[in-house]
């Protein structure tokens, strides 16, 4: 029982509040039993001396029993303190009504107090009255004592401030139990949702509408198994994707591998071979591009940050497919401001991006066509980006042709739609350089473009 969250919960609540109560206690007595209690005693004893005073005035005036006893009935009635006078043996030689009417108990060591204090005091417990006795001067030498006592219900106060204490702390003691288990209850649920999760169910987490830390905890968890089932289902259709991009290759390998047999000489066995060799450089291309989207996945991976000029960025990139452009009979331009401010980031990575962007861009940019390259102002950012006058992406694919191995063209046609991983591997190095990538087409031009942050300073 003992290993349940909760039970451990009302148990150390337990044990809090009986040291509250304890420490409730202890404060009472300092701040407000001991005060009372030094006062009733200043008082009373005040009240003894006054009234020893009047007996030895009484007594040196010899007045008779009778005032006495009346003096004695006074102090009770008006001061609430019974009286008496007591012998050396502490018999009561006179005493006041309700003191005449029951046997004094005094202890041993009274008379033992009196001949070295000067007095003696009993106080107020379990209900005994608070109890004053000195010595007075009588006649002759006979000792004669003076017995003063007082009852105060401070006992039955006590007895009900410590029964309500106790009343109260099994209230609250018995309350702690169903509350801490209704803390706990979610985190039961939370549970029994993670055992679903780990069986495959990740909708099984609760969603919880509190807006404490459960909540929270509840909500962050809820996100974490639909990022994790996105995930899980992402892999399951990228390696169906992976799949079927590599039987496309390998089927057309062993048909024409196929065809070499029946034809093994001539331009046609040729031609054949050229295929072969084509369809293992657009697998080999593949392999590698999913090597490099994966490796920019793993954890720990960063770029080599480092300050980069925006306009020899770009310049780099357009010396670079300029024979490209001529075999394709396409024009290439580079465009832009050519005082841009420098930007941090990694060069070997952000070339890669606009090499992504430009075998997409010449891939579908038919002769004839223009495509250029550049980089301009944006505010804290610089654009770069790359236009060509190619059919254009439809509106409604332009956000999933990021995503790995989406193809706009339904045939799948790697003459046309390429790896379908350039896109996707282009949109990781700029998230990884805290940056965004878009496509927008107007006026019959694609311009793909991303934003990388300015070098501060």
């Amino acid at each position: 029982m003992s290993d349940r969250l909760y039970t451990r919960i009302a148990i150390n609540f337990i044990m809090l509040l009986a040291a509250a109560m304890v420490a409730v206690t202890l404060w009472f007595y300092i701040t407000v039993g001991r005060p009372v209690a030094r006062d009733v005693h200043t008082m009373l004893r005040s009240h003894n001396g006054f009234i020893g005073s009047m007996v030895e005035t009484c007594i040196k005036s010899n007045a008779p029993e009778e005032d006495f006893l009346n003096f004695f009935q006074l102090v009770s009635g008006r001061l609430g303190v019974e009286t008496a006078l007591l012998n050396a043996a502490g018999e009561p030689i006179l005493a006041s009504d309700a003191l005449a009417k029951k046997r004094l108990e005094l202890p041993e060591r009274w008379v033992a107090d009196v001949r070295q204090k000067g007095l003696f005091v009993q106080s107020s417990h379990s209900g005994k009255p608070v109890v004053y006795v000195t010595p007075l001067h009588g006649p002759g030498n006979d000792p004669l004592y003076l017995y003063s006592a007082r009852h105060f219900s401070t006992h039955k106060h006590h007895v009900a401030f410590l029964a309500g204490l106790l009343v109260i702390g099994a209230v609250l003691a018995g309350a702690v139990y169903p509350l801490s288990k209704s803390i706990t209850r979610p985190l039961s649920d939370l549970t029994r949702g993670l055992e679903k999760m780990s069986a495959g169910d990740f909708n099984a987490v609760p969603a919880y509408a509190r807006k404490d830390e459960i909540g929270t905890l509840f909500r962050v968890f809820r996100e974490m198994s639909l990022s994790v089932d996105a995930m899980i289902r992402s892999s399951k259709q990228l390696l169906a994707d992976i799949s079927h991009e590599l039987c496309s290759p390998l089927t057309r390998i062993r048909l024409g591998t196929e065809l070499l047999h029946k034809h093994v000489s001539g331009d046609r066995a040729a031609n054949y071979l050229k295929g072969i060799e084509t369809e293992i450089v657009s697998m080999d291309r593949l392999v590698a591009n999913m090597a490099a989207y994966s490796g920019m996945n793993l954890p720990g991976f960063t770029p080599s940050m480092g300050r980069i000029s925006p306009w020899r960025l770009v310049a780099g990139v357009h010396e670079r497919y300029l024979p490209v452009a001529e075999v394709q009979n396409i024009h290439l331009a580079a465009d832009g401001d050519r005082e841009l401010p420098e930007i941090e980031g990694d060069r070997e990575l952000l070339t890669q991006v606009f090499v992504n962007l430009l075998d997409n861009a010449f891939r579908h940019t038919p002769a004839g066509g223009t495509i250029t390259i550049g980089a301009e102002n944006a505010g804290d950012r610089v654009r770069f980006f790359v236009s060509d006058t190619g059919p254009g992406v439809p509106e409604a694919d332009r956000e999933r042709i990021f995503e790995p191995l989406y193809r706009v063209d339904p045939s799948r046609n790697s003459e046309t739609g390429g790896a379908g991983l350039g896109l996707a591997i282009a949109r990781k190095i700029v998230t990884l350089h805290m940056g965004d990538i878009d496509c927008a087409r107007e006026n019959g031009i694609t311009r793909f473009g991303f934003r990388i942050k300015k070098q501060k300073g």
